[in-house]
């Protein structure tokens, strides 16, 4: 080694000298010699950590990875306990994609849960059993050959506009179904226009590969259409069909921080027009009381036949509601939720419900230490 240095340390010296015999600038010492050949402090040096993640991201879009814990208590009707618990919840979807812009994916989410109204499951404190079933929720194809245009088929999950779980289907629901979406408001004015067909049902098999084998049924079809005026409005309408009953769905949200105390309301409705005919309706606001803490809260009026596919914080029942965020550190919010049934003439599963979640976004979190 003292050899080969010996070597390049003279390689470097002979030039310079013979500039220097030749009326040159004057040969810089051996330091200088050594410096010059270091790089340049500032010069970008490759990320051993970023590297692979964006060779990662290439093939695969990360859009969801959350683990979160909550404390869940609840009292029907008759005045008896029927939860107060700790539980657990995890959450990812990926998307493998076929080409470096994403146009064609298979889109995938994993996750806890048991059913098609829960993604929890009971952690052990309190009353229940320890409860970790994990599986693939919804795995679907999914194209946009030509720009506004998505087609989906497989497992997903249904779509709601502008309606929120309270009146249509839980956060955790899913379907076997194919979709069409047109997003071109230029040429058909409405900024959406989806039509989705397939069957929604096994309530109690959230795993996708055990109900594929429901590709070619039908139970449910619904038209949804979209449309936003300016900045502040935004309008969604939709025809569903389940099991030959058929509901319609209408619902508006406003942002009005410009000119009322609250960022957004909400107002959705419902109206189901076969079978055991029913209105309800939902309306809500949202106010942002400082940059780390959001407050949601309302008013809900779901009928009395109306079923339990819809979120399970709410089902059937008059109610009011209130929903304070807090966000610890950007990967890290701590929420709380409280409900209450009120003049309700018929048996309600939870009049009384407090919730205390804690949710941890894993992403964020890797962002936050540059491995992602």
């Amino acid at each position: 080694m003292l050899l080969l240095a010996s070597v390049l340390a003279l390689g470097a010296a002979v030039p310079l000298a013979a500039q220097a015999a030749s009326g040159g600038t004057e040969v810089p010492p051996s330091s200088a010699i050594a410096a010059q050949a270091q790089p340049k402090p500032d010069a970008p040096q490759p990320d051993p950590v970023k590297a692979p993640a964006a060779e990662i991201k290439r093939w695969v879009d990360w859009q969801v990875g959350s683990v979160d814990g909550r404390y869940r208590w609840i009292k029907n009707s008759a005045g008896v306990t029927t939860s107060n618990q700790l539980q657990h919840k995890q959450s990812f979807k990926f998307a493998f994609k076929f080409d470096p812009k994403g146009r064609y994916t298979v889109q995938s989410f994993v996750g806890s849960g048991a059913s098609f109204v829960s993604s929890w499951d009971n952690l052990g404190p309190g009353m229940g059993t320890p409860e970790w079933p994990f599986a693939v929720r919804q795995l679907y194809l999914q194209a946009q050959p030509a720009s506004g245009i998505e087609a989906q088929w497989g497992g997903t999950s249904a779509l709601r506009g502008e309606h929120t779980e309270i009146t249509t289907y839980d956060n955790d629901n899913y379907l076997i179904a194919g979709r069409v979406s047109v997003k071109r408001p230029k040429q058909l004015w409405l900024d959406e226009l989806s039509v989705t067909a397939g069957y929604l049902g096994d309530l109690n098999s959230p795993n996708v590969f055990r109900r594929f084998d429901r590709w070619d049924e039908h139970n449910y079809t619904q038209v949804l259409a979209g449309k936003k005026f300016g900045k502040h409005v935004s309008v969604t309408a939709d025809w569903t069909d389940l099991a030959e009953i058929s509901t319609l769905r209408q619902a508006v949200r406003v942002a009005t921080k410009d000119w009322l105390p609250v960022d957004l309301i909400r107002f959705e409705n419902y109206q189901r027009v076969e079978g055991q005919e029913a209105y309800g309706f939902t309306l809500s606001t949202e106010k942002t009381l400082h940059p780390r803490v959001t407050v949601v809260g309302g008013l809900a009026n779901i009928d009395e036949f109306n079923g339990t596919l819809t979120g399970d914080r709410y089902f059937r029942g008059k109610r009011v509601f209130v929903e304070p965020r807090i966000t610890i550190v950007p990967e890290l919010i701590l929420s709380f939720f409280y409900g209450e049934a009120f003049d309700n003439d018929f048996p309600v599963t939870n009049e009384h419900r407090f919730d205390i979640v804690v949710a941890y976004n894993v992403i964020k979190g890797l962002q936050r230490v540059g491995a992602w």
